[in-house]
């Protein structure tokens, strides 16, 4: 009991912490999101507008929307499927990854299980159902957690590495 080494431990030299993931990390993990959905899913969708409507986007003005109620239809058909595309991506990378791309650059990880339609609800409110979003984002500015993310029980983490410091054990 008097060796002064009964008392040390060996510990590992970093440790991981797990905390619910900032606001800002989440926002930019969907702007990268949107970003890659855009640049490669978007396109597809454009140029199916124009060959569907005849019409091309890069000359469509508000002026010919609002007396081509066909041309809006059209749009507002390519922007729904688009949409909900974008909302199976999200549901399908989270429910086989824990990540989207998004998530995977900036360090986060969903914590939890669900059904895959409880992750397709999850992103519904963020691609399709926008109207919906302020009213999910209440609990996401008072506790960090997104009203949807709690009923269904997953948590969105980052993971941050502590280095221990050994002299300080001592």
């Amino acid at each position: 009991m008097n060796d002064p080494d009964y008392y040390l431990y060996d510990l590992p030299d970093e440790n991981l912490l797990d905390e619910k993931a900032s606001i800002w990390k989440r926002a930019l993990a969907y702007a990268i999101d949107l970003l890659i959905f855009n640049m490669t899913l978007y396109p597809i969708f454009i140029q199916s507008f124009e060959s569907v409507s005849g019409f091309r986007m890069d000359s469509l003005t508000m002026e010919y929307l609002m007396f081509n109620q066909t041309a809006v239809s059209q749009l507002f058909g390519v922007l729904c499927a688009s949409s909900v595309i974008f909302c199976f991506y999200l549901s399908l990378s989270e429910y086989y990854f824990s990540m989207s791309i998004g998530k995977l650059f900036t360090g986060l990880r969903l914590e939890g299980k669900t059904s895959l339609w409880g992750y397709v609800t999850r992103n519904l409110f963020k691609s399709t159902l926008v109207l919906l979003l302020p009213i999910d984002l209440i609990g996401l500015f008072t506790n960090n957690q997104r009203l949807i993310d709690k009923s269904l029980g997953i948590n969105v983490l980052q993971t941050n590495k502590i280095k221990l410091v050994e002299d300080f054990i001592k």
